[in-house]
């Protein structure tokens, strides 16, 4: 399964590594220096209490072009830079399910309020309703 991480921060960075050992199709999303840095030297993993190193040269991007198609995105930021996030996302057909994963002490429902100022209502994804094209609650999983 074809698969785009969509934040290459330390978990992201982690479970592209783990995903790609095991021999998946997975893409890394970083922008800035973070890309310049993984397209030049790979993805580096330090083991801080063994100090054992590891390595991969996994495949990275810097953009998420309206042609790329992927059959799942990790998204695995920081609430304050979602919102962009799921925008980019909407006018992307090619994208054909979405995993949000968080993670913060304050639990699921403040998280997503502090990225929206919503809380969830009901069922389904609040985030899926509001796509373009109400692209429907089965194709996004909240973490």
């Amino acid at each position: 399964m074809k698969t785009l991480f969509f934040g290459a921060g330390p978990l992201g960075s982690v479970y592209v590594h783990l995903l790609y050992k095991n021999g998946e199709d997975v893409t890394i999303l970083a922008r800035g220096e973070r890309y310049a840095w993984l397209q030049e030297n790979g993805l580096v993993l330090l083991n801080e209490i063994t100090g054992q190193r590891d390595w991969s040269r996994i495949k990275v991007v810097n953009e998420l072009k309206p042609e790329d198609e992927y059959a799942l995105v990790i998204v695995l930021i920081r609430k304050n830079k979602l919102l962009p996030v799921f925008e980019i996302l909407a006018e992307r057909p090619g994208v054909n399910n979405i995993l949000v994963m968080g993670n913060n002490a304050l639990g699921f429902e403040e998280y997503w309020f502090y990225a929206f100022g919503v809380f969830l209502q009901g069922s389904g994804c609040l985030l899926c309703k509001s796509l373009p094209g109400n692209r429907g609650g089965e194709k996004c999983m909240l973490l």
